[in-house]
């Protein structure tokens, strides 16, 4: 049993003690005046903060036993465990825990009295089972078991954290598990104390028995913070179809998981926060105000990547700014955007996305086959170079339409090597699955053609869309793997 700190709560209301001290010093001087009242309020606050009987160790456990009054008292004791962390707990109440009785277990706290820091993380049992943090003496509800009602009885919870990810376990005393819930919230601040705090009426002023408190994990690290590049602008629309909204997508290119809490978007004028939510490495992050909308205008999306906004920037139609920082106002990314990037082609680029072309800075209009946007997946387009172009690998055309006119049924691949190689060549979607494979083996130097019906290794017909044939050939003292867009249409 850890060594603890020991408080209750005050039995006589505080402006009643203040205004009987305020009699009396009436009576002196003014200058005496003000030194009792230091005085006196200070006795009045040491003894809210130790009052020993409050609670007793019972073979290693700690028992709430208090006056039969209405009060709060708590217990804590010094830890500074917060990284990779995990708490265990069993309790016996007497009674049904309600708003009016009720416990909070603190795991973490920036201050010995428990009841009044201004950081932290605490689980609260009574009618519902909550964790919360604490930063600024803010609160925010991590997770919530709406669902569970608790009775007198014992029961046992753990609690598991690392790198923003919460786990959180209520168990009965049989072990049979009764709840058990997932959340996200960095924990931003070292911890100093960790405590029992009890909220009692007075009747149950002897109802709470707490054992087997235990602790592990590791002091308080800084977190991570992106620096520039770790976090991209990866696909915005600015021009939404009637009635739509505006979105922008960010990708994650770092190698560590980013808290979205730790960024802001801007127009160059205003920026707004992002709610706290975790950005996986390689991971998309969709930010709009009516994601259901997105959904809805775009059959090419991911739903799990989408972040419901309170509000966005007002981002300009045709031309404007978005900007990307971390919390401390460092930018990130930005993207200067107009009417000229896109597709000149088009008729109208209301409703199309920007999509930066991957691993790239460029950017361009998204295609027609995913309907002019790709929110929260990975963009289709990508940039078709002049080295792409002079690997040996060549497309006759971009554009392949199997109806049958003559005209691009096919698509033709031209082959032409100055020495023999190995050649592994197939037709793919943008997301790496395999539709055909047209050469897999020796290809001798010099020049020859393969041709793809646009069917998949099945002999179906693909749909519309953008594919990408993909090469690796292997020759001499160098391997070379490339990929190259193409478009099927109707």
């Amino acid at each position: 049993m850890p060594y603890f700190k020991k408080g209750g709560g005050i039995s006589v209301p505080f402006f009643v003690v203040v205004s009987k001290m305020r009699i009396f010093a009436e009576r002196l001087n003014k200058h005496l005046m003000k030194k009792v009242l230091l005085l006196l309020m200070l006795c009045v606050v040491i003894s809210a903060m130790a009052n020993p009987e409050n609670f007793t160790n019972d073979n290693d456990c700690l028992q709430l036993d208090a006056p039969a009054e209405a009060a709060t008292s708590w217990y804590s004791w010094k830890s500074e465990v917060v990284e990779s962390a995990e708490w265990s707990l069993t309790f016996t109440l007497d009674f049904a825990p309600s708003t009016s009785n009720y416990f909070r277990w603190h795991l973490s706290s920036d201050s010995m009295n428990i009841t009044r820091k201004t950081a932290g993380f605490y689980v609260q049992t009574g009618k519902q089972v909550s964790l919360v943090k604490i930063t600024n003496g803010k609160k925010q509800q991590i997770l919530t078991a709406d669902d569970v009602i608790l009775s007198a009885g014992s029961y046992r919870m753990t609690v598991l954290y690392k790198s923003g990810d919460w786990h959180l376990s209520l168990y009965h005393q049989t072990d049979s598990l009764l709840w058990q819930a997932d959340g996200f919230a960095l924990a931003g601040n070292p911890s100093c104390y960790a405590g029992i705090e009890c909220v009692y009426t007075k009747t149950r002023s002897k109802g709470f028995r707490f054992c087997a408190v235990e602790s592990s994990g590791e002091p308080f690290v800084e977190p991570w913070k992106p620096a520039c590049g770790d976090v991209l602008l990866n696909e915005v629309l600015t021009w939404p179809a009637k009635c739509g909204v505006d979105y922008v997508e960010l990708y994650n290119a770092s190698d560590s998981t980013v808290s979205l809490d730790c960024l802001q978007i801007g127009n160059g004028k205003t920026k707004v926060a992002l709610p706290a939510r975790p950005l996986l490495s390689g991971g998309y992050a969709l930010l709009a105000t009516d994601t259901k909308w997105v959904a809805d205008t775009y059959s090419h999306h991911d739903s799990g990547a989408f972040v419901t906004m309170p509000k966005m920037p007002a981002f300009a139609a045709d031309s404007g700014e978005v900007w990307l920082y971390d919390n401390d106002g460092n930018v990130l990314d930005s993207l200067f955007y107009n009417g000229m990037m896109h597709n000149q082609r088009l008729e109208t680029t209301q409703g199309v996305a920007l999509e930066r072309l991957q691993g790239t800075a460029e950017w361009a209009s998204a295609g027609m086959a995913y309907q002019y946007g790709s929110p929260g997946l990975p963009n289709p387009m990508v940039v078709i170079g002049l080295e792409n172009q002079s690997a040996g690998i060549r497309l006759l055309s971009t554009q392949v339409s199997p109806n049958g006119d003559g005209v691009d049924d096919r698509l033709g691949i031209c082959l032409s090597f100055a020495q023999d190689v190995y050649v592994h060549l197939t037709v793919c979607s943008p997301y790496g699955q395999t539709l055909s494979t047209l050469i897999d083996g020796a290809a001798a130097n010099g020049c020859q053609y393969v041709w793809w019906d646009a069917v998949d290794a099945r002999g179906r017909a693909v749909a519309p869309g953008i594919y990408l044939v993909v090469s690796e050939v292997e020759g001499d003292g160098f391997h070379q793997r490339r990929k190259i867009p193409f478009v099927v249409v109707p």
